[in-house]
């Protein structure tokens, strides 16, 4: 920026300079017209080193002698300019498609906008593909290349041979489908698989993927994770903020807004309010408003099962843009989470509806997206803030930010049903009368060893080999109908890794048999089902050998 500001002015300087001694000059040189307009003529000519009245010359004005040398060096500069310019762009191609151990960021989203920002801060390098309507600056510091990030040249022109990861986070989880199904195509220059995470935000087309993921043998090509923004955030909120407990009862919390977010969120607060109330004893109480709010319960309850045990919905079937104060109960919950997807209505709510702001500080909490860095108005110290966060009642969360840490996007399905088998023991430990840190398994995920989580982990990743090979598969947990159950016939069976049943003692056999009776629990919890498929199962050969347990 700087050399360009003194080109300008060193050129600026030559013209007048030039001009100037031309006139003093030619009034020496009678063969040489001399008037205004020849003058400007004669002195533009220095500028491409032909200049006819000092072709040949000598003894010039000192002002000309230095427009003479000053011109023809910002030629020379602007020339130098334009190729570096011109050949800039394809340097870059060629320097990004040779990066190694990179990130690719493919979409033009708020969520692959706030991935790249993350990434970026966190000291990776990231090539990020956009389209030609990509029109955020901002982001553009990072390698950029142009093009549809669903074709295998622009894939290969942003390095993905050679990258260690790809995040697959356009708006459309169609689009990021076919983006992973491109990048599987793409040979890998580098050693180990390429960590491609491919966000789909329809909560059960991303089970219907996981599931179907799950099922397949793991690849040394691409470690292949799908994942939804929105249960991301919603666990973040939750683990920055969590619920307010009650002492007297059970605690109530409103969700006004059916959005894949607001759902998200209501399967979040169950999971926490479990762990709270092992027994039972006290529901949690759950109100959701919305247009579609029976309906979206219902789906909910038959998506997760657990949710009918843990949780009592009121649901009140309402227009959000239509609410107004004393529309709904009088008693105002512990904690409120305006979750619609239309950002303003649910600010304007929250500024409007004074019911809400009597349970204490972040009482009522919105949820944001692209209207994200609104929150800094409201939360920043108090001699920088623009507006008034009503005594701290209000908390503007950043969902969008919230649901693009590289961390938790990267946690794999594996990680994910891990960490849910581990809540299903803590559940299942707590009711029958354990109590928190009495051994080494009763702690949270946190907190627990890295031996037990990969326990968890290993019998997650099993999960799949297991179901094949008692002629079941994964599918999400059903929307009609009854979920298929594992009888202990279905522990003993033949498999190419198996011992002989009659070898194990009746411990290890009623491990196994035990391992397959809680294989339903904990997928349910996960949002899956495990569904019998029709035809003879590997088992059906030999009844006297045992499934390992992996």
């Amino acid at each position: 920026m700087l050399s360009r500001l003194a080109a300008v002015l060193v050129g600026a300087g030559a013209l007048v300079f030039g001009f100037i001694g031309l006139r003093e000059y030619l009034a020496t040189q009678p063969d040489f017209p001399h008037g205004g307009f020849d003058l400007l003529y004669y002195d533009v000519q220095l500028f491409v080193l032909s200049s006819p009245p000092v072709d040949g010359g000598r003894n010039f004005p000192p002002l000309l002698e230095i427009a003479r040398f000053a011109a023809p060096a910002v030629t020379v500069y602007a020339l130098i300019e334009a190729g570096r310019r011109l050949f800039a762009a394809e340097l870059a191609r060629l320097r990004t498609r040779r990066t190694r151990g990179h990130d690719v960021v493919c979409g033009v989203s708020p969520v692959a906008y706030a991935l790249t920002a993350r990434l970026v801060g966190e000291g990776r390098r990231v090539v990020r593909i956009g389209s030609r309507d990509d029109s955020d600056a901002g982001y553009r510091h990072p390698p950029f290349v142009q093009g549809d990030p669903a074709t295998l040249d622009v894939l290969r022109t942003a390095g993905v041979s050679r990258a260690r990861a790809l995040y697959a986070c356009t708006s459309d989880g169609t689009v990021n489908l076919a983006i992973a199904l491109a990048v599987s195509e793409v040979p890998r220059r580098r050693r180990g698989a390429l960590e491609a995470h491919v966000q789909i935000d329809d909560p059960e087309f991303c089970l219907a993927l996981q599931a179907r993921r799950l099922g397949q043998p793991p690849s040394a090509r691409l470690d292949l994770n799908f994942y939804s923004a929105h249960d991301l955030a919603a666990r973040t909120l939750l683990a920055r903020q969590p619920p307010p407990t009650v002492t007297d009862r059970a605690p109530r919390f409103m969700i006004i807004g059916a959005s894949w977010f607001g759902l998200a969120l209501a399967v979040e607060l169950a999971r926490h309010w479990r762990l709270l109330d092992p027994h039972r004893e006290r529901p949690m109480e759950l109100v959701l408003v919305d247009r579609e709010a029976g309906a979206a319960v219902t789906r909910l309850r038959r998506r997760y099962p657990f949710l009918a045990t843990v949780c009592r919905f009121t649901s009140h079937e309402r227009d959000i843009g239509n609410l107004l104060d004393g529309d709904l109960p009088d008693e105002p919950p512990d904690r409120v989470y305006l979750c619609a997807d239309d950002e303003e209505v649910a600010l304007k709510l929250a500024l409007t509806m004074d019911h809400f702001w009597h349970r204490g500080p972040r009482s009522l909490v919105v949820r944001l997206g692209r209207l994200g860095l609104l929150g800094k108005a409201f939360h920043e110290p108090d001699e920088d803030r623009l507006l008034d966060d009503v005594s701290g009642t209000l908390h503007l969360f950043d969902a969008v930010r919230a649901g693009s840490d590289p961390h938790l996007v990267e946690d794999s399905l594996v990680e994910r049903l891990g960490r849910g088998i581990h809540e299903s023991y803590l559940a299942d430990r707590l009711r029958e009368g354990a109590v928190w840190n009495s051994s080494r398994a009763m702690r949270q995920w946190t907190e627990l060893s890295e031996d037990l989580k990969a326990n968890n982990r290993a019998q997650a990743a099993d999960v799949g080999r297991k179901l094949r090979a008692i002629g079941c598969a994964l599918a999400p947990s059903p929307i009609w109908g009854q979920p298929e159950v594992l009888d202990d016939a279905a522990a003993a069976g033949r498999h190419p890794d198996l011992v002989e049943w009659s070898q194990l003692t009746e411990s290890s056999r009623e491990q196994n048999r035990a391992a397959i009776r809680q294989m339903p629990g904990y997928l349910a919890d996960a949002g899956f089902q495990i569904v019998r498929l029709p035809g003879p199962s590997l088992l059906a050969a030999d009844r006297d050998l045992a499934l390992p347990l992996g």
